[in-house]
């Protein structure tokens, strides 16, 4: 949900309404929607749900967070982001100054209304783990290099992130630009073109084997191969949230 939370809150994003944003609270407490909970700047993670949304008194009630941390940690980390995904697309908001509440079913962290909600409608921003078998080895078409083979991590319909080993020639840069990305999306054969648009610290595999993380851009994806990354995310974010 991180790379979610770093797109969601901006401006372009923010719901215009009062009522809009109440509409979309209320809908992810009645349908109980999990909240990831995460400290601005911080690679932590929580987990809750909206228990309550009063409007009228100006606050919202949210589970106990999973897992459990103090007020006094949370409050140091403030302020929170929260996400969620309302009918298939990714809503937030950021909660400050948690007070824990006694209630009938529990305790639980009362807090403002939040004055803004956040609703990101571009579908392309859908990111999900890919499944090994669905995705089969991706080549990287550099210019003036040596090509690249990986291993996709996860994928969008604007892009994806893959495993590459590190080049024997020249080093990756952001902002390079690819020839082509070529592999097999559940046997269908597809070749893009992208841009790096980040590098991850190296990782070392258990047996020695250096691999740099690479977070790629398609750039200007046909219509149709955009229609089969959005229906491949779409069928693999099912799967994913059945297997829950």
């Amino acid at each position: 949900m991180k790379d979610i939370a770093e797109q969601m809150f901006q401006n372009q994003h923010r719901l215009a309404t009062r009522e809009r944003a109440m509409q979309v609270l209320r809908s992810l407490c009645a349908q109980h929607e999990l909240l990831a909970i995460m400290p601005n700047g911080q690679n932590e993670e929580y987990s809750s749900i909206v228990l309550e949304v009063d409007a009228g008194g100006g606050h919202l009630v949210l589970d106990v967070f999973t897992p459990r941390r103090t007020v006094a940690q949370l409050q140091a980390s403030e302020p929170l982001l929260c996400v969620a995904r309302f009918r298939g697309i990714y809503v937030g908001f950021q909660v400050s100054s948690l007070e824990l509440v006694d209630r009938r079913d529990g305790q639980a962290y009362r807090t403002a209304f939040p004055s803004s909600t956040y609703y990101l409608q571009r579908r392309q921003f859908y990111r999900v783990s890919t499944d090994p078998r669905d995705i089969g080895p991706v080549t990287l078409q550099r210019k003036g290099a040596a090509a690249l083979q990986g291993i996709a991590h996860d994928i969008s319909a604007g892009g994806m992130r893959v495993l590459v080993p590190e080049p024997v020639d020249f080093d990756l840069l952001e902002g390079e630009s690819l020839e082509s990305v070529d592999f097999y999306l559940k046997g269908q054969s597809l070749t893009l073109v992208a841009e790096v648009q980040h590098l991850g610290a190296p990782l070392q595999t258990r047996g020695g084997v250096t691999l740099i993380p690479l977070g790629l851009s398609f750039v200007a994806p046909p219509p149709a191969v955009e229609r089969s990354l959005m229906s491949y995310v779409q069928q693999r974010d099912r799967e994913l949230l059945a297997s829950r």
